[in-house]
């Protein structure tokens, strides 16, 4: 029941925003999902890389923030391959999800059964080798983070990376968090400081209005707002 009712913030949140988030990211990296398979490494010639990268297997208080955040990138986000139908490659945000194997075979099931298959089959492995490449302390997650190169082929990065932490961030409003960071992540100079200052007041903006209503958000939006730099991470 619980898990019903985020599900349902996300869809309605979908409708409220998803027009103006697609007119923002229209005009430069659109963003589209892709799943990067065990053994198998990105795809080149894309304008940005992201992905979805955990730390370990969700356990039971987090189980709804993932859920949460599986359920936006599947729901949100179109498939690369479709994509690829109407814009070039050089203007997509290509959004990867490790996994041990294709689950092509998800199409079928429901949105609850299609996130605890990509939980199950998650590659935990992959995710750590990459989230090692930064200097930073990525211990909890999960992270979604924007490169500029595939991250397989990236060293030691510094600079010129999006990084956001979803450790602390309430289940409800974890779509909003993938929403303005894909909206900002699309730009071209995404680690531009004036995109950065739009990115943050536009982050607090969009809580603000999802949250009209919600109590336990409206009660918490303070404490969220004063945690912010430790979430988002502007290299």
């Amino acid at each position: 029941m619980k898990r019903n009712k985020i599900l349902a913030f996300v869809t309605l949140f979908m409708v409220t925003i998803g027009f103006q988030f697609w007119v923002g990211c229209s005009a430069y990296y659109q963003p589209g999902r892709n799943y990067l398979v065990s053994g198998e490494y990105e795809q080149e010639g894309f304008g940005l890389y992201s992905y979805i990268l955990f730390t370990e297997n969700p356990d039971k208080n987090d189980s709804l923030k993932y859920a949460a955040l599986l359920s936006a990138y599947l729901n949100k986000i179109p498939e690369v391959n479709q994509l690829l139908k109407y814009v070039s490659s050089d203007s997509i945000n290509n959004v990867y999800l490790p996994v041990m194997e294709d689950p092509y075979y998800i199409n079928g099931l429901n949105d609850s059964e299609q996130i605890d298959t990509l939980i199950e089959i998650y590659d935990y492995a992959r995710a750590q080798a990459y989230l090692n490449k930064f200097e930073e302390d990525l211990t909890y997650g999960p992270y979604i983070i924007s490169y500029n190169i595939p991250l397989s082929q990236a060293g030691n990065i510094k600079s010129k990376y999006l990084l956001q932490d979803l450790s602390s961030v309430h289940p409800e409003v974890v779509t909003l968090w993938v929403d303005e960071f894909l909206k900002q992540s699309s730009q071209e100079a995404y680690w531009d400081e004036e995109y950065l200052r739009n990115f943050s007041n536009d982050l607090r903006n969009a809580i603000a209005i999802a949250a009209d209503g919600l109590k336990s958000t409206v009660e918490s939006l303070k404490w969220w707002e004063e945690n912010l730099p430790a979430w988002i991470t502007f290299n």
